[in-house]
């Protein structure tokens, strides 16, 4: 009986905290290569960056309202007749549908 206990202690289980443990650190190394990459591009163009900036925000603003509009005539996400509204008009969705509130 005591042999069967160590060989469960030593099985998959363990085997696969290991193999998590892994994963993560390769992740972190490859985040802190491209936060750097980000800096040294910075530095070199931030006259034109800010402009592109205040573009983004504009073009952001008309996305949104398509999509609402979208939701009402029935395309979009899974939109249609069923889907009810919150008062700042967001999709509320029915529990047994799995998508999200978007």
């Amino acid at each position: 009986m005591e042999e069967e206990i160590g060989d469960r202690e030593r099985g998959a289980g363990v085997e696969r905290s290991k193999r998590r443990r892994r994963r993560r650190r390769r992740r972190r190394r490859r985040r802190r290569r491209r936060r750097r990459r980000r800096r040294r591009r910075r530095r070199r163009r931030r006259r034109r960056r800010w402009r592109r900036r205040r573009r983004r925000r504009r073009r952001r603003r008309r996305r949104r309202r398509r999509r609402r509009r979208r939701g009402r005539r029935g395309g979009g996400r899974g939109g249609g007749e069923e889907e009810e509204r919150t008062r700042w008009g967001r999709r509320r969705k029915g529990r047994d549908e799995g998508e999200g509130c978007k």
